[in-house]
């Protein structure tokens, strides 16, 4: 063979194994948007597009966003932002299934999609690692239902991005409502118990969070280790700057317990010896947030107060026969149109009082609450974020809405 040839032919060869060793197009990995796109999964789905979301009609809502992701928002009411996904990952499993990954609120999620024509539902699902859905069917063994594809846009609010999501989106020009007019806070810490365990954070969480308040405008009413007697007092002159004001808020940071489903802060004067003692010793949280509902306003409600109480222990067993209506931690709490009430740990759990100068809640509240031009929701779901890393999953914050429209604390 002349040696001329061989260039040409270590050419051809070169050439010949490249084709043949390329991976397919069709072999590499899709992206979330590539996916949602072929199979129409992109925009609103609902029980009833012809109806509002509500707590029987639920919508999905599929977004690109960012990169090649997806974000996934589940509506249950035109103010209620129940949860956001950002989804990563996406992958034909069969005929008309597609199996998705993403993060929650800073816990894995997995899912699997059965799509048909115009309408989708889940049929299996897993949450931080914890089966929700399997088979089509719920738990309890309810059957998943299909959520039919809309082609108009629903009736509801849409959901601020993921703080990822968010953080790319802050390039782009947005038009944000601040919360104008007078701004009142009450900041009450309590740690220097008397009768139980005392508290090293409170006093510092408290301090904290009123020089963060005055600073995005707030007249702010702060008290620190207050008995049954200071709290009060602290609470009438927060009622008298209510009037008029256009957003309240409140944060206590301390011990708190649930008795019967009721929520009670509790002064550092406590002793709660005999079950007559709960209304003398202790300040019910539906007595301070009937204060901030009297006027039309928006409420904002901070309860860093699920911290192990060895009171309400104590008062459990002279409850005797009723001990079972002592709960742990506190219990969920539903509120008038325009509060947002946001609790350090989910409902009866117990918090963490933190080793630094603050709780892990507080601290992370802290960071984010002026972040400017961040909806308060967002602000949440990044604290919630923030405080289930640092405590390794073994607390989760959790707030109950009922806020209307979006709610900026800093230009």
């Amino acid at each position: 063979m002349p040696v001329a040839i061989l260039p040409l032919l270590l050419v051809v060869l070169s050439a010949f194994l490249s084709a043949f060793l390329a991976v397919p197009a069709a072999a590499q990995t899709p992206s979330v948007k590539t996916v949602f796109e072929k199979y129409n999964l992109l925009g609103n789905f609902a029980l009833d597009c012809s109806k509002p979301a509500s707590k029987t009609n639920y919508y999905y809502v599929h977004r690109a966003v960012h990169g090649d992701q997806v974000q996934r928002d589940l509506m249950s009411g035109p103010t209620t932002r129940d949860w956001v996904a950002t989804l990563a990952k996406a992958a034909e499993k069969a005929a008309g299934e597609i199996a998705i990954s993403g993060t929650r609120d800073g816990q894995s999620i997995d899912s699997v999609y059965r799509v048909e024509a115009r309408r989708m539902r889940v049929v299996e699902g897993t949450v931080g690692g914890k089966k929700e859905i399997s088979g089509g069917r719920f738990a309890n063994g309810r059957e998943v239902p299909w959520f039919n594809k809309c082609d108009d846009k629903p009736a509801v609010a849409v959901l601020p991005v993921s703080p990822s999501v968010a953080q790319v989106e802050q390039k782009v020009e947005q038009k944000v409502t601040v919360v104008s007019g007078r701004r009142v806070a009450l900041v009450i810490g309590n740690g220097n118990y008397r009768f139980a365990t005392k508290l090293g954070n409170p006093a510092n969480d408290a301090s904290d969070i009123a020089g963060a308040l005055r600073k995005l405008g707030f007249e702010v009413v702060e008290g620190r280790d207050l008995d049954k007697r200071g709290i009060e007092d602290k609470l009438r002159e927060f009622s008298r700057k209510l009037a008029g004001a256009k957003l309240a808020l409140f944060f206590y940071a301390g011990h708190g317990m649930q008795v019967a489903g009721r929520n009670y802060l509790v002064p550092v004067d406590a002793k709660l010896e005999q079950p007559g003692d709960l209304r003398l010793d202790t300040i019910d949280i539906a007595d301070v947030l009937s204060q901030m509902e009297a006027e039309p306003r928006v409420n904002l409600v901070f309860l860093d107060a699920c911290r192990d109480n060895p009171l309400a222990r104590s008062f459990a067993r002279s409850m005797g026969a009723r001990s079972a209506s002592v709960g742990q931690g506190l219990a969920l709490v539903q509120s008038a149109i325009g509060t947002m009430i946001a609790y350090a740990t989910q409902p009866d759990a117990v918090a963490l009082d933190g080793d630094g100068r603050n709780s892990p809640f507080t601290k992370a509240l802290l960071k984010h609450i002026a972040t400017p031009a961040v909806d308060i929701s967002t602000v949440m779901r990044r604290v919630r974020a923030e405080v289930i890393a640092e405590t390794s999953e073994r607390q989760v914050p959790w707030d109950h809405s009922s806020l209307v429209g979006d709610v900026v604390l800093a230009r």
